[in-house]
């Protein structure tokens, strides 16, 4: 009766048994399965329901059989079937509708499941991006709200204070306020690279800078904050050192980030050091630390310092939130290393390396690091 179909080719496989049906239908593939209704071994519904047991439907099925009825035509609809022709009525035409009937049925069951699938999977991708928003809300508020709180409480008290406030005491005040606005904008920025730090997608951009200049700019915007605190910042810088390959900015924003929280753990009169030099071992890398002689980070905690803390945990009771994880992901992307040591009451020092790459020297200069300047080359080099 199919092959009478001009427009389509058809290739049939036959099974006698229910045992040999679903064997064959276990590895092989087809378009379409005829399933009898009664076979020698099982009840064609029987075979039916294993059919559907073995998984997602693969192929649709169309019962045959001479005993049709209503009742049996619904309970092989209901188990699975996507078509059902009785014996009684089988020619070409019925038998070549159901089968194509059939077909259409099954692909567009596929296709609902399909987009059912995509719009769970879109569901939870939303569900998941939700919980995000709301763990960044949270961690906003919890990041911002203790220095926002101050600066207000602050304000309020030099207001209130008025004329029976000294010079001293409102110079002392200003400058807190001058504190804690850097601090605000430091986290500021730290907020703003949150969601790029978590998708691994911190933008760098790099060009030959000059460390010394790096480094100062940095010390200039913290000024306040270590004068407020009465914490001493010195720099030191090895001589010889050439621009190095970096992303001012955000090297900026590594060294702002190190220097609050070396202030922000050092006693008053206590001193945060900034030590740029050569790498220990060769001329490929500089080396920028910053060591304070503060309270020192108990041993338990030092492994995890690099670590983002959990949607909506802030900043903790010690101060180290955002700011390590992201300096971390900005020396990474400079292909560098960062790591600390700290003793507990001793102090804490953070070093990074910078390594300087393939860095052209002007007027085909090589540098000599021994003599710390430039010599003429032959040829234009590159270190």
């Amino acid at each position: 009766m199919l092959e009478a179909d001009p427009g389509t080719e058809y290739r049939f496989e036959e099974a006698d048994c229910a045992g040999a049906a679903l064997a064959r239908l276990r590895t092989g593939s087809f378009d379409c399965v005829l399933l009898d209704y009664l076979l020698p071994d099982r009840v064609g519904l029987e075979v039916l329901q294993i059919i559907r047991e073995q998984g997602p439907a693969r192929f649709p099925v169309v019962m045959l059989t001479g005993y049709g009825d209503e009742a049996t035509a619904v309970c092989a609809m209901q188990s699975g079937a996507q078509g059902y022709v009785p014996k009684r009525d089988l020619d070409g035409e019925a038998l070549l509708g159901a089968l194509n009937q059939a077909l259409h049925s099954f692909q567009c069951t596929q296709s609902l499941e399909r987009h059912r699938r995509e719009m769970d999977s879109r569901n939870r991708e939303l569900e998941q991006k939700c919980r995000q928003a709301e763990g960044i809300y949270r961690e906003v508020l919890g990041i911002l709200g203790k220095p926002v709180r101050r600066i207000r409480d602050r304000i309020g008290a030099l207001a209130g204070a008025g004329s029976q406030a000294t010079d001293l005491q409102r110079d002392t005040q200003i400058l807190e306020l001058q504190a804690d606005s850097e601090r605000l904008l430091r986290t500021l920025m730290n907020l703003l690279d949150n969601p790029g730090m978590s998708v691994g997608k911190l933008l760098i951009s790099t060009r030959p800078q000059s460390l010394m200049e790096v480094v100062s700019d940095a010390v200039k915007a913290f000024r306040t904050v270590a004068d407020a605190a009465d914490v001493r910042v010195s720099v030191r810088l090895q001589p010889g050192l050439p621009d190095v390959p970096i992303d001012r900015y955000r090297i900026e924003q590594v060294l702002i980030n190190l220097l609050d929280n070396a202030i922000r753990f050092t006693p008053p009169r206590g001193q945060v050091s900034l030590l740029v030099g050569w790498s220990p071992g060769g001329a490929d890398a500089v080396t920028v630390s910053v060591r304070d002689t503060g309270c020192g980070i108990p041993p338990e905690r030092q492994s995890s310092l690099f670590e983002r803390p959990a949607d909506g945990a802030g900043t903790d009771a010690a101060g180290l939130g955002l700011g390590l994880p992201i300096c971390r992901e900005i020396i990474r992307s400079h292909q560098g290393t960062i790591r600390v040591d700290s003793t507990p009451g001793q102090g804490t020092c953070v070093s990074f390396t910078l390594p300087l790459g393939k860095l052209d020297l002007p007027e085909a200069q090589i540098w000599d690091r021994a003599a710390g300047r430039p010599q003429r080359a032959e040829s234009r080099l590159s270190v």
